[in-house]
């Protein structure tokens, strides 16, 4: 957080608008009810101010000689880490960046029970050599090392960068390390849990902040072992935990890693804007406290702190987030999967209809601790983040469709609500924790920005929805050089579609940025012409088309924009 003015600004999400029940029929959803959870205590991270976060001038007043230092009062465990890297020996340091990475990665972390995780982890590696591949049911030296890549991810402390000052190469010899024992495990090993595990970890570094290219094969080849694997799975494992601790353990950490992989992979091909390429899993969404803070035993059971910025513990509201996460997930799956075999203007609105009705209710089906004005737990923020982002998709490319359709609502209207409410999430996240480390903030941001293209009318709410987006991938790309991608790609839409920018709205889009070749792939629909074009980009020779990010930024060689 670059100043404590920042911190102080705050902007709420508006409430959802009244809608008519009538309207709106209950669609079938999973079959799992919230009725189960408690209604948690009222949080209060706000209530405290600004004085509990702890920036740099704070921490150095108080005594503390780094970031690892401030959970100090908490008695955090240090773990015997540095037995499954050779990168380093120290316990500490090492322990503090996987505590980073549990407190603050809520994607790729889905996919791993920690307490399972953990437990491997103490056991150690048995006196094996520093630098060999150790792999264990739930752990490995490769998983470990990419796990500690990402957990650089969140941090700019110099100790953690390959090539000194520059804060893009942090994590870097972390991940090194990890492919080097990756092909290792490839090369002498079966697939196990933590080969996929490790793969999708590696993945997340590479493609946000490493080699673009890398990025998309270890995608590619994180999807490919996930359906081995859970093919394996069904074959040889029971459905239900037996009565053996150790069977049931691997049933617990398999249905984790189904569950927590499925959820992630939707929010990467909503992103890619194409069908998911992995399957919902078969068994029961898994409901322990998994995602709670590291320190919550120590603090306050299944709670959640801003490591390292504040003590301050919040209900972690795990198991609930899950279930609506996995739901969402399958909700997306729906929607990619209706845009791909849509073909027809009736198909298309009798779709969105039923697909509309299917967001709203998810959303109105949430306990109310889980809806966005309750609470500042940042992965509540991120998932409505994605709600928002489902039902723009849901319309992208949609010239048109009757306001009956849609509850009463017209489609510009719900258009401009949803973009106007991912950035207010965006906000908010920005003002309480800074927004320059969340990869994923990265989709909603350009989301909204597509969406406004068409209405950017100077002095209008529009604008500022537009150039906020802008803004906030200018402040995550000075860490993690992929968003300086999805600027390009809306550079690229703005010449595209001949929309004159605002002076103050375009302000991000001057410079010429460095792209990524792991966004080459991604589709989006724009307007690019007059006429009727049907969703996903039916018509190319007029109203909406169908372009990849290559064929955006193949053009920019004279960026030139209409700036009024």
């Amino acid at each position: 957080m670059s100043s404590l003015s920042d911190a102080m600004v705050l902007m709420p999400a508006a409430p959802p608008g009244p809608t008519n029940p009538s309207s709106v029929p209950a669609p079938a959803t999973p079959s799992f009810s919230f009725d189960r959870f408690a209604v948690p205590r009222k949080i209060g991270f706000r209530d405290s101010g600004p004085a509990s976060i702890l920036d740099g001038i704070t921490r150095a007043a108080r005594g503390y000689a780094d970031a690892s230092d401030i959970l100090l009062n908490a008695n955090p465990p240090c773990l015997p880490v540095s037995q499954w890297t050779q990168i380093s020996v120290d316990d500490a340091r090492l322990t503090h960046i996987l505590n980073l990475f549990w407190s603050w990665d809520h994607h790729v972390s889905r996919m791993i029970h920690r307490e399972i995780f953990h437990e491997a982890l103490k056991a150690g590696t048995q006196g094996a050599p520093r630098g060999a591949l150790v792999r264990t049911e739930f752990c490995s030296s490769f998983m470990v090392n990419a796990m500690l890549a990402v957990g650089c991810m969140y941090s700019t402390e110099e100790v953690n960068f390959a090539v000194p000052g520059d804060v893009k190469t942090r994590g870097r010899k972390f991940a090194d390390e990890a492919a080097r024992l990756l092909e290792i495990d490839r090369r002498d090993w079966p697939i196990s849990l933590t080969t996929v595990q490790g793969t999708i970890l590696l993945w997340i570094y590479e493609s946000n902040i490493g080699d673009g290219n890398l990025g998309l094969r270890l995608l590619d080849d994180g999807y490919r072992l996930y359906g081995v694997l859970l093919d394996t799975f069904r074959a040889d494992q029971p459905q239900q935990p037996s009565s053996a601790q150790r069977q049931a353990n691997s049933w617990e950490a398999i249905s984790q890693f189904a569950w927590g992989t499925y959820w992630l992979a939707a929010k990467i091909d909503l992103t890619f804007s194409r069908p998911m390429r992995i399957r919902k899993p078969t068994m029961q969404i898994p409901t322990s406290d998994s995602g709670s803070s590291p320190f919550s035993g120590h603090l306050a059971q299944g709670s959640w702190v801003a490591y390292p910025m504040s003590l301050e513990t919040q209900d972690s509201l795990y198991a609930e987030v899950f279930v609506a996460e996995c739901q969402l997930a399958q909700l997306i799956d729906e929607v990619l999967t209706f845009r791909e075999q849509s073909r027809s203007v009736s198909m298309t609105q009798e779709g969105i209809r039923r697909l509309y009705a299917k967001l709203v209710h998810w959303k109105e089906s949430l306990p109310g601790n889980l809806q966005p004005f309750s609470t500042e737990l940042p992965y509540v923020l991120l998932l409505h983040n994605t709600h928002d982002s489902l039902f723009l998709k849901l319309v992208e490319g949609l010239r048109s469709i009757p306001s009956t359709e849609l509850s009463g609502q017209s489609l510009d209207t719900l258009r401009i609500a949803h973009a106007a409410s991912i950035m207010a999430g965006v906000w908010t996240f920005r003002a309480l924790y800074s927004i320059r480390r969340e990869y994923w903030a990265m989709q909603g941001c350009f989301a909204a920005a597509v969406a406004m293209l068409e209405y950017l009318v100077p002095g209008t709410v529009q604008v500022d929805t537009f150039a906020k987006a802008c803004q906030a991938l200018t402040e995550i790309g000075e860490l993690l050089p992929l968003a300086n991608s999805f600027l390009e790609g809306i550079k690229g839409l703005v010449k595209l579609s001949k929309v004159s920018i605002p002076r103050y709205g375009s302000k991000y889009l001057l410079d010429r940025r460095t792209t990524n070749v792991y966004t080459s792939s991604i589709r989006v629909s724009a307007l690019h012409g007059q006429g009727e074009g049907g969703i996903d980009g039916q018509d190319r020779d007029g109203g909406y088309g169908a372009f990849t990010f290559s064929e955006l930024l193949s053009d920019l060689s004279n960026p030139q924009m209409q700036v009024d």
